[in-house]
């Protein structure tokens, strides 16, 4: 439950003193005029304070039938006697039939200032026993008589104290749930008083907002409270609660510019930071532009501290929306020190990459992927790093700070995540000798053992290595945890196939191949590297037409696949070898137009121009040539 704003209450000692002496001067006058002897034997007992017998002859008052006398104050006198003496339950019972006695007719010459204090004292009682809707019952023809017509006849005390009680009630009533008793409470109050005060119509408002079935006459109440206080200590508080009414409204300008105001007139409140914290998980375009310019008025030096990652997520891309921002790198450098979980940093990345900031990107990136210290980045937020610039393919800045790093010599923002990240960059680049080193270490001394680490590791090993055996190793260290799947099979099948062609093993290395592609399951593209690498084994025994039906066959495996541009390359170096320069025209020619964006192309077109070269010195080109 939301917290109740505070409340003043009244002192009680002036209330209890004029209204104990009025009740005992009329009870004596009241007395000597009737002249009536149960009466006088009530005032007696009193006076000899023997509550007990008193207690008896009250309850004869209360049972009697005989309406001729007026009980109104006998009955007062007596309740209050009962509560000094600290018989609650007595004394509630003797003024509840005080103020029955004051409704009756033979009572109607008591002054309604008397009958007023009655039901104040009354209600008091009620109100320390917390049955405030009673109380309220009894104050309510008070409020009437003092805010109405009659209200001349009613003092400045009376009016305090009724306020006072009042305010009791409105503020036990929000505390313990009963909004609609609180509304009632402060309502009243604000009956008797010409300009209520910051008290009554907070607390009127509040109990309004509470309750919860009329969430615009909240916000109104709310919005008037915080025009005519704003300086008040619960103004933030109201403020917060003035944005959760118009919400349920559906007033969405409503509910922006209540926000606004939140933040610009009570920016270090608490209100305001819980206001900032419920857009932490939101979507950057849906925050709202006054939280932006929040957040990055606190990302000032003596404030940035304070921000939570989640927050420091949405400063840096606010930062980034305006065209300079001075506190830009110092939120980024927060942001790297102190995400625990790299989610907020992955968010910031993936902002950046979906609105086309790439320069944010790559300068953000930077400050993960490399950092200056050790203790700069978390490494939460460098794996968030590296696995940005590993989608985005951005090889380069992986290997820049793998070159930066000895492998042997973690950092503490390096963890395995970061360091397969490293080393696929190196892979990537084609340095398997420098990538291997980084295989070892996350195999034998991370002790990393899942099939993709242990593939790569066998992987760089077979490419780069110079040890056959530690390639068979790694390549049996991969196949023993590979999945039953055809596929991780597969990619095993493929090393070994490799590496026996290292070994020049060739014809044991076609039959491991040719399994491959035998074995429809297998997906398109590991089928058209087996069958490439078929043709490889021919070319390497210089089998060159074989090589070439072998490369031909790839295209017929995977059609689209980027093993058809290699085999293209390699068909018509074959086709060279052979003397056949047509052919081998026709396939460099085929390469370029089709996979104008594969690495292969620029080989291809190298070829070209040498074999065009040669031609015009000795044969020149007739009519059915290719032209480029």
């Amino acid at each position: 439950m939301r917290r109740a704003p505070r409340i003043r209450l009244w002192p009680w000692k002036a209330w209890s003193v004029s209204c104990l002496a009025l009740l005992l001067g009329s009870i004596q006058l009241e007395a000597l005029r009737a002249n009536d002897q149960l009466l006088f034997q009530l005032s007696e007992s009193l006076r000899k304070g023997d509550l007990q017998q008193a207690a008896l002859l009250g309850d004869e008052l209360l049972n009697t039938s005989d309406l001729s006398r007026d009980t109104t104050l006998p009955m007062a006198r007596l309740a209050r006697e009962l509560q000094r003496a600290g018989d609650v339950d007595q004394a509630l019972k003797y003024y509840l039939g005080s103020v029955r006695a004051s409704e009756r007719p033979e009572a109607s010459s008591l002054p309604t200032q008397t009958r007023n204090m009655i039901r104040i004292a009354t209600s008091l009682v009620l109100t320390e026993r917390e049955e405030y809707e009673s109380a309220c019952d009894l104050l309510a023809p008070v409020v009437e008589n003092l805010s109405g017509l009659d209200k001349e006849l009613g003092d400045d005390g009376t009016i305090q104290n009724a306020s006072m009680i009042l305010n009791r009630i409105g503020r036990s009533s929000l505390s313990n749930g009963e909004f609609a008793i609180a509304e009632r409470a402060f309502q009243l109050g604000m009956m008797l008083s010409e300009k209520p005060s910051a008290t009554l119509l907070l607390g009127h408002a509040w109990a309004v907002a509470m309750e919860g079935s009329n969430p615009k006459k909240a916000a109104t109440e709310l919005s008037n409270f915080l025009i005519q206080y704003p300086d008040h200590p619960d103004a933030p508080q109201a403020a917060m609660l003035t944005i959760e009414c118009l919400q349920k409204t559906g007033d969405t300008q409503g509910t922006l510019n209540a926000a606004q105001q939140l933040l610009e007139n009570w920016p270090d409140s608490e209100s305001a930071e819980r206001l900032v914290n419920e857009f932490s998980q939101t979507e950057i375009n849906q925050i709202p532009r006054c939280v932006k310019n929040w957040l990055l008025n606190q990302t000032q030096p003596d404030t940035i501290e304070e921000l939570e990652p989640d927050l420091l997520a949405i400063a840096l891309i606010s930062a980034s929306e305006q065209a300079t921002h001075p506190h830009w790198a110092s939120i980024a450098r927060n942001l790297a020190r102190r995400d625990e979980s790299g989610a907020p940093t992955s968010s910031v990345l993936n902002e950046f990459t979906q609105s086309s900031k790439t320069a944010e990107a790559e300068r953000f990136a930077a400050i993960l992927i490399a950092p200056q210290k050790p203790e700069s980045v978390t490494s939460a937020a460098r794996e968030a790093g590296c696995r940005w610039a590993g989608r985005e393919s951005k090889w380069s800045m992986l290997a820049l700070a793998a070159e930066s790093e000895s492998v042997l010599h973690p950092t503490p923002s390096r963890n395995s995540a970061v360091e397969r990240l490293l080393a696929e960059s190196l892979m990537q680049q084609g340095r398997l000798k420098d990538a291997a080193r980084w295989w070892d270490y996350l195999v034998d001394v991370r002790g990393e053992s899942d099939f993709s680490t242990l593939l790569r590791c066998a992987e760089a090993e077979t490419g780069a290595g110079t040890d056959a055996k530690k390639a068979q190793r790694r390549i049996e260290a991969a196949k023993a945890v590979a999945s039953p799947s055809t596929f991780q099979q597969a990619l095993v099948s493929l090393l070994e196939a490799e590496l026996l062609i290292r070994r020049s093993d060739f014809n044991r290395s076609r039959a491991t191949l040719e399994k491959v592609v035998r074995d429809q399951s297998i997906e398109k593209k590991l089928r058209g590297r087996a069958q490439w690498l078929i043709g490889e084994t021919h070319y390497l025994q210089k089998q060159y037409s074989r090589a070439i039906e072998a490369y031909r066959t790839v295209e017929t495996i995977d059609p689209l696949g980027s093993w058809v541009a290699a085999s293209l390359i390699q068909a018509g170096k074959s086709f060279e070898h052979l003397g056949h320069q047509r052919e081998a025209l026709i396939c460099y020619g085929n390469l370029i137009s089709r996979f104008s964006g594969s690495s292969h192309a620029n080989a291809a077109s190298k070829r070209l121009a040498a074999i065009d070269a040669k031609s015009s010195t000795s044969n020149p080109p007739t009519s059915g040539s290719i032209k480029r």
